[in-house]
This record gives structure tokens, C-alpha cells and sequence, in this order.
């Protein structure tokens, strides 16, 4: 008789601790659908958002609807699935839906005739009855020569990030600002497709944060068109003519909006503009930390909003050019520009002052001891919150070449010129970001080896415990 009350009193026990336990994680189930905690212990963060889309997302005003139109077996899919969690976990203002084009056939032809979708392979995004498509050709690339020796290509640059953060920002905006590129002096040019020179890649980068980049010849225009939100002039190889310069410098009085990327040893035509604006060019070429000799690495940054979020980047300059704010500047006169330093070499370098020394050698007296500047902000008009005309906006920076095709091929980062660029158009939510460079490894698995994975892990796994609990129990009853 004890023995049975006995055996009843552990039942009970156990059913009371399973109950327990059960209720227990219900409580903590529900706690934690209100109080989401999210930690990532992997040592890349490769799927970790950048602040600037955390930014744009934190003040998402509406819903942003994602139609994912990929095969779930690409090879893609994973990284496209993994990465846009994260934008569903940042903001319950995004929305995905998954299509696979070869099995959900009525969805996928429903929404491809309704936003003129031309196949699948593409994240189609949407708001406010604005469409943005993304190709997945978009979202990496390659390196193919591994197929020469019979081996799988190699994925070198996962621009996820990149695509979906600029198509959300595309379709929350109204206007797409309008970008020209000065040519006709030797500049880079947003149509010059060569792999070491031309601004083609960067003008595509440009489209894709939703602006639209287009070229300007000054010979068959009298002014700077009407429609132009920023004049880009970068790397002429010779100088403006004195009308050019006056067309320009009457765009600057309209509250112009002006980048000058300015190569070492050019005369721009513009020199007097800039000293207007209390900027000055030096004949000189910075040195300081490098690699080779030719470039100049630089995260020696001043305090301004276009390199805020550029604390932990290295920007690589080519053989850059001073860029000094002249002693005027110190002055707070209401109609004085007001110019800062953003970006400069260590203490270590200087300015030398016969630019075609190699290799540099410091000659004091001579020669300029850093920190040197090679990029400059300047600001001029009214800032007062009530008036609403908008102030100019002049960025210079000591070198083209750091933005040319060569340069972001080479892995160089674009974040600084597209932060200046965002600056000069009062872009606030705009979102800046690098590629993401994959250094993990990664186990492809086709669906039917998936499958078998979840029935070992999901089913197989629990079955087993279950099986030998009940075992242990048939013993004990014994």
C-alpha cells in the first residue's frame, strides 16, 4: 500500500514539474513575442544590417511588401532568405512573401502581369504603389576563373545589402534627384565602361540608391540645366574656360548644389571660385600611410555628418592633392562659407611639395608636415529652421581616381563619395554600405538532402529521446 501511494506521489510530482514546465515556457513564449532579443555570435556578422539601414528602417512611415520570385534551390536563395530575416526582424514594416516561379505558378503569374515582372530570378519590391525590381544577377559577383582549372566559380561580393536597402529607399522617395557629370575637359565619364578609368560603376551605384546620374557638356548649354540637384566635375585633365567658370559659379549663387573631385597637378579653371569659398587647391601631393607608394589610406576624419558613420573605414586615395580650408573660414559672418575639414593624413605624413619625387623624401621648410587635408566641406546661406530657402553646397576632394572602375574593383570602398553625395542632396535616410566579403563556409544541400536533415535533427532526434524514456520507465516499473 505505501509503496502504490509512494509510486502515486512521484507520478504526481512529475506531472506537477511537467506541468511546470510546460507553463513555464509558455509564460517566457509569450514575454519574449513582446521583447525580442536577437544576439548573432558569428565572428563575421555577415547577415548583420549596417546602421544606415537600421536607420532608414527605424523611420519606415508605411509597409514595404518583398516578393522573393527565386527558385528555393538557386544558390542564392539562402543568403536572400538569411538576409532579409534581418530586415523583417529590424522593421514589422516589411513584408516578404516567397514565390517559387516553378510551383506556385498562380501566385507568380498574378503578380507578374500586374507590376510587369520579366521572369523570375528578380525581389520585386513595393510601396505607396512605387516598384523597384531586383535581379539576383544584382546581389553578387564572381570570381570565374576557378572554371578554367574545372572548378566552381567563387562568389568574391555579396551586394545584398546594397540592392535591397537602395530598392526599400527607391520606393519610399517621390523624386529622384538628378546627378550630372561634367564632361568635355578629359573627366571621368558615367559612359566609360573601361576597367581601370571611368565613372560607370559608380554611376550605377548612384542609380541604384534611386538618383539618376546623367552627363553635361557646358559647350552646348549656356547654364547648368534647370533640373540638376548636383554638378559633379571629376578628374578634368584640363581647365574650364572663363564662361564655364562664371556658368558655374552662377549656379553656386542659386544655391547650387557642387562636388569637385580634383586630380594633383590640374589646373581646374575654378581656383578663384573656390577661394571665394575659402578653399584652396594645393600644387602638392599628400603622402602618408600606404601600401605600394601611390595610395594614401586614410581614416583620419573630420567631425561632420558625411563621415559620422566612417569612424571604423579605411578610405584609399591615389596620389591625392591638398585640400585647405584658407585662415577666412575661422570667421562666423552670416554670409561666409562655412568650410570643414573631412578628411586628412596622420601626423606621420605631409605634404610634399614636389609631387613627382619618387619616393617621397620630407624636406623641412619645404614641405608641409601632416596632418594634411584632402577633402573639404563648405556651406554657405541662411540655416535657420523657419526659412525655408535651401543653402549651397560645395564638396572638394584631392582625388577622381578613388571612385574610378579600377578602384572599386580593387575593393576600394565608395562609402565616403556616396556619403558627400548624400550630404549635398540633404539625404538623411539614404543608406550607405560596402559589399559583404564571404570568408564563411558554407554546406549547399539540395532539397532532398535538406529534407533528410530535418527528418534526422526534427523528427528522428526527439522520436529517439521519447524512445528511450519509455524504456527507462518499463524498467523502473519492473
Amino acid at each position: 500500500m505505501r509503496l502504490r501511494v509512494k509510486r502515486a506521489i512521484m507520478r504526481g510530482n512529475a506531472l506537477f514539474a511537467a506541468a511546470l514546465a510546460i507553463l513555464l515556457t509558455l509564460m517566457l513564449n509569450y514575454l519574449a513575442s513582446g521583447h525580442r532579443l536577437r544576439i548573432d555570435f558569428s565572428p563575421d556578422r555577415y547577415y548583420a544590417l549596417s546602421p544606415s539601414t537600421l536607420g532608414m528602417l527605424g523611420r519606415l512611415a508605411g509597409t514595404v511588401e518583398a516578393d522573393v520570385f527565386l527558385d528555393f534551390d538557386s544558390e542564392l536563395f539562402p543568403d536572400v532568405k538569411n538576409l532579409l530575416k534581418e530586415y523583417e526582424y529590424a522593421s514589422d514594416k516589411i513584408k516578404v512573401e516567397y514565390i517559387d516561379p516553378h510551383r506556385d505558378l498562380a501566385r507568380a503569374k498574378e503578380l507578374a502581369l500586374k507590376y510587369g515582372i520579366p521572369g523570375p530570378g528578380v525581389i520585386l519590391f513595393r510601396a505607396n504603389e512605387r516598384t523597384r525590381i531586383v535581379a539576383v544577377s544584382e546581389l553578387a559577383a564572381y570570381d570565374y576563373k576557378p572554371l578554367l582549372a574545372g572548378k566552381p566559380k567563387t562568389m568574391t561580393f555579396f551586394c545584398g545589402e546594397q540592392a535591397f536597402s537602395s530598392a526599400i529607399f527607391s520606393v519610399i522617395q517621390e523624386k529622384k534627384p538628378v546627378v550630372y557629370f561634367l564632361g568635355g575637359h578629359g573627366e571621368q565619364l558615367i559612359d566609360d565602361f573601361n576597367q581601370n578609368s571611368g565613372y560607370s560603376m559608380i554611376a550605377r551605384l548612384l542609380e541604384r540608391g534611386n538618383m539618376q546620374a546623367r552627363s553635361l557638356s557646358l559647350a552646348n548649354n549656356p547654364a547648368v540645366p534647370a533640373d540638376c540637384d548636383l554638378l559633379v566635375i571629376a578628374g578634368q585633365k584640363r581647365p574650364l574656360t572663363h564662361i564655364e567658370a562664371e556658368i558655374i559659379g552662377k549656379y553656386l549663387d542659386n544655391s547650387g548644389r557642387l562636388m569637385l573631385l580634383a586630380d594633383s597637378g590640374v589646373e581646374t579653371g575654378l581656383e578663384k571660385i573656390l577661394e571665394s569659398w575659402n578653399v584652396r587647391l594645393g600644387p602638392d601631393r599628400v603622402v602618408g600611410t600606404t601600401l605600394t607608394g601611390r595610395e594614401l589610406l586614410v581614416n583620419n576624419y573630420g567631425d561632420h555628418s558625411i563621415t559620422e558613420k566612417l569612424k571604423n573605414t579605411t578610405t584609399i586615395f591615389n596620389l591625392p592633392r591638398s585640400v585647405r580650408p584658407l585662415a577666412a573660414a575661422a570667421e562666423h559672418a552670416a554670409d561666409k562659407p562655412r568650410v570643414v575639414v573631412l578628411a586628412a593624413n596622420s601626423e606621420e605624413g605631409w605634404a610634399e611639395m614636389s609631387p613627382y619625387q619618387n619616393p617621397p623624401k620630407f624636406d623641412a621648410g619645404v614641405d608641409i608636415p601632416g596632418p594634411v587635408p584632402v577633402a573639404v566641406a563648405a556651406e554657405k546661406g541662411n540655416l535657420l529652421a523657419d526659412v525655408e530657402i535651401k543653402p549651397t553646397r560645395l564638396v572638394v576632394i584631392g582625388d577622381s581616381t578613388f571612385v574610378s572602375n579600377g578602384a572599386l574593383l580593387a575593393g576600394y570602398s565608395p562609402d565616403f563619395f556616396i556619403n558627400a553625395v548624400n550630404w549635398l542632396l540633404e539625404r538623411r535616410d539614404a543608406p550607405t554600405f560596402a559589399p559583404k566579403i564571404p570568408s564563411k563556409i558554407r554546406l549547399k544541400l539540395d532539397r532532398q538532402r535538406l529534407f533528410a536533415a530535418y527528418i534526422v535533427t526534427v523528427v528522428a532526434g526527439p522520436a529517439l529521446v521519447a524512445f528511450l524514456w519509455l524504456i527507462v520507465s518499463i524498467q523502473r516499473r519492473r
